[in-house]
C-alpha cells in the first residue's frame, strides 16, 4: 500500500468507532485568536497550566489547538463536551480516557491523532526538514539495517528516508507506551519508498513483533507519518477536524 490516507474527508454525521476500526484524524493547528479563546476553554486546569508555560506564543498557540483538537474528537466518540472528557496518565506518561484507546502527535502546524477501542495504537507525524547529521544521529539511534540503507541514499533522499524511519519507530514506542526504555536500535522497521509495507523485526526476539503492524500516512505535503496498531486485521478510516 504505501503511504496512504492522502484523502481526508470530514466525519460524518452520524460518526461512531467500531470494534475492529481504527480511525486517524488529522487537524491544522493554525487558529485565529478568537477561535484559541474558546478552544482554550475546553481545556483542564492542568493544560492551560502546560500551556501558559511555553516562552513562545507560537509553540503555546499550537498546544492548545492540539490539546482542544484531541478532546474535541474524544468527546464526540464517548458522547460527551470536550472539557467532559477525563484524562489519566500511565507511569511512564501516556494518556488514557475511560473506553478509547488513543495517541496524538504533533508536528510544525499539523496534528494527528489515532483512536481505537480494542487495541493500543501510536502515531507519529514529522515536518519534514533538513536533518543535520542524518547519518550519525541515524548510528546513534537506529538499527544497524536501518543505518545500512540510509548509507545507499543521495543527500536529497535521506532527510526524507531518516524522518520516515522516525516516524515508524516513534509510532511503536507510542503503542506500547513504554517510553525511552525501549532502545531504538533494539527494532528494525521496513521505511524506503521501495519496501510496500513496513514490517516490524527485532534483533532479539521473534514473538513481540507478530503483534504489531506498521503503516506509513501521508499526512499532505511537507509532512510523514506513520501509525502502529496492536493486532491485524483492522478497518483503517481517516478524517478531518476542523475548529
Amino acid at each position: 500500500m504505501g503511504a496512504w490516507l492522502s484523502d481526508w474527508p470530514p466525519p460524518p454525521p452520524d460518526l461512531g468507532l467500531g470494534a475492529g476500526e481504527v480511525q486517524v484524524w488529522r487537524a491544522a493547528l493554525t487558529a485565529v485568536a478568537s477561535v484559541r479563546a474558546r478552544l482554550r476553554a475546553t481545556l483542564a486546569e492542568d493544560e492551560r497550566a502546560r500551556a501558559d508555560r511555553f516562552v513562545f506564543d507560537i509553540h503555546r498557540d499550537r498546544f492548545v489547538v492540539a490539546r482542544a483538537f484531541l478532546r474535541a474528537v474524544l468527546g464526540r466518540l464517548l458522547g460527551v463536551p470536550p472539557e467532559e472528557v477525563r484524562l489519566s496518565y500511565e507511569p511512564a506518561g501516556k494518556p488514557r480516557t475511560e473506553g478509547l484507546r488513543f495517541n496524538l502527535s504533533h508536528s510544525g502546524d499539523l496534528a494527528l491523532l489515532a483512536v481505537a477501542r480494542d487495541r493500543e495504537i501510536g502515531v507519529d507525524v514529522e515536518e519534514l526538514r533538513q536533518v543535520t547529521d542524518a547519518s550519525l544521529l541515524a548510528e546513534r539511534f537506529f538499527a544497524p539495517g536501518e543505518t545500512a540503507v540510509l548509507r545507499t541514499l543521495d543527500r536529497a533522499e535521506r532527510d526524507a528516508a531518516f524522518l520516515r524511519c522516525w516516524t515508524l519507530k516513534e509510532a511503536y514506542v507510542k503503542a506500547v507506551g513504554a517510553g525511552l526504555s525501549i532502545p531504538l536500535d533494539r527494532f528494525e522497521v521496513g521505511y524506503v519508498p521501495a519496501v510496500p509495507e513496513p514490517a516490524l523485526h527485532f534483533l532479539d526476539e521473534g514473538a513481540e513483533a507478530a503483534r504489531w503492524v506498521l503503516r506509513t500516512l501521508d499526512p499532505g505535503p511537507g509532512y510523514v507519518g506513520a501509525l502502529a496498531a496492536e493486532g491485524s486485521g483492522f478497518r483503517l478510516t481517516r478524517y478531518e477536524w476542523s475548529a
